[in-house]
């Protein structure tokens, strides 16, 4: 019962409620193509610091094993699924953030400021806490050791002390020093990851034109169909690459408005970043893992993970294996980074203080250094069903926030006419 929840009807209100307000939002932003690219690039510090932070939550190892566990799946034509996914999550990510721009108060937003009555907002931001704990935290530790253990064995014990103290040493300099992290980490480590795709794929570029014909090929089979779904959850919900039927990209779930909140903006004009958010997620780099595993000769493999670390070392060799677990590891802690981020703001809408962000940090650290003693399927299973819980939340708020959200969507986007 609990796998048909998380994994089958979970992403089916996802996506039911992606395509309501594309029709209910008359398609904009996408009928306007050119102004929406004008609103992308018309950006200053703090849109661009809010953008890269919320990037950093949703940029995570599951954009690399996940793809891969969803190939192996789902086959080939489950990558044609993620993209279907993603324009109803773009749409749904987009959708969200402007009700927490408008609402927002003194800088802080997110779900748990334009939910309806009292008792949502609190229990969404306690769900939101411990989801940092175990899925933005904890979660990610172990999808880092999993993957330093295969490049280099020996090292893996060292990954959660480093992790710890890496963290430590970021998250002491306050949201100041977050937002500087993501502004300097998150295009670094999406351009690392790019260029070593990119080769790979230049390198098997002949092989290119049959892997595209595979995933239109098989993307109409049941079992592509929901290997894509499931591929999609995977994308960004799960870390380590196993089924389990999580958001992809976390559209939906409300957690990145809070770091969009941080701007200051036109609510349709920051919901446009949120698109963004989604295609560098979606269509950028998982299409890039996913080319790069079709492409290949490899085949099989124990895991997602395994399978993406023996890919592009059968390419470049084993100096390739410690590339990509650098890049796993950084991918990792940057989604770390950015959940405490979320869970600060969580405690801060509980409390109405920054005084506990101290001992918030404490904590957190503390727990990503005795990750890899807790299970991971039990980490895995809770993370889940704490996803879905701040989703359930979620989609009846912004349903109750339609009209708002199409007012200013038609305020940003369409003509005067068109307004009244």
């Amino acid at each position: 019962m609990t796998e048909i929840m998380l994994g089958i009807l979970m992403p089916l209100m996802l996506l039911g409620t992606g395509l309501f307000f594309l029709i209910y939002l008359r398609g904009y932003p996408f009928r306007r193509p050119k102004l929406l690219c004008k609103q992308l690039f018309a950006t200053d510090a703090r849109q661009r610091a809010a953008l890269l932070t919320a990037l950093a939550g949703t940029l995570g190892v599951g954009n690399i094993s996940g793809v891969a566990a969803a190939l192996t799946l789902g086959g080939a034509g489950a990558l044609f699924w993620m993209w279907v996914c993603a324009l109803f999550s773009m749409i749904l990510k987009y959708a969200e953030i402007i009700p927490a721009m408008r609402e927002k108060k003194n800088g802080h937003g997110g779900a748990m400021y334009y939910l309806p009555g009292k008792a949502a907002p609190v229990l969404f931001a306690l769900i939101c806490l411990a989801c940092g704990f175990s899925m933005g935290n904890m979660t990610q530790v172990c999808a880092a050791t999993d993957a330093v253990g295969i490049a280099v064995p020996r090292l893996s014990f060292l990954v959660a002390p480093a992790f710890a103290i890496l963290l430590y040493a970021v998250l002491r300099g306050g949201k100041k020093g977050i937002f500087a992290f993501a502004q300097r980490a998150v295009p670094l480590m999406t351009l690392l990851y790019c260029l070593l795709c990119i080769s790979l794929l230049f390198r098997y570029r002949a092989q290119i034109p049959h892997a595209l014909h595979r995933i239109w090929e098989m993307a109409w089979s049941v079992r592509s169909v929901g290997g894509g779904l499931l591929g999609s959850s995977l994308v960004q919900g799960l870390r380590y690459g196993a089924a389990r039927g999580m958001i992809s990209n976390e559209a939906g779930c409300g957690t990145a408005p809070i770091a969009h909140a941080a701007a200051d903006s036109p609510p349709a004009r920051q919901g446009c970043l949120g698109i963004v958010e989604v295609f560098v997620d979606t269509i950028l780099l998982c299409t890039l893992t996913g080319l790069s595993v079709l492409v290949s000769p490899v085949t099989t493999t124990d895991s997602g993970t395994k399978l993406v670390i023996t890919v592009f070392a059968g390419c470049f060799g084993g100096i390739a294996s410690i590339v990509l677990a650098l890049c796993l590891l950084f991918f990792a802690f940057a989604t770390a980074v950015c959940w405490f981020y979320y869970c600060a703001e969580c405690t801060y809408f509980l409390t109405g203080s920054d005084r506990f962000e101290g001992w918030l940090s404490t904590l957190f650290c503390l727990l990503s250094l005795f990750a890899p003693l807790i299970g991971e399927t039990g980490l895995f299973a809770i993370s889940d069903l704490l996803v879905c819980l701040m989703a359930f939340l979620n989609l009846p708020a912004l349903w109750r926030k339609r009209r708002l959200i199409r007012a200013e969507t038609l305020h940003q986007f369409s003509t005067a006419e068109q307004i009244k």
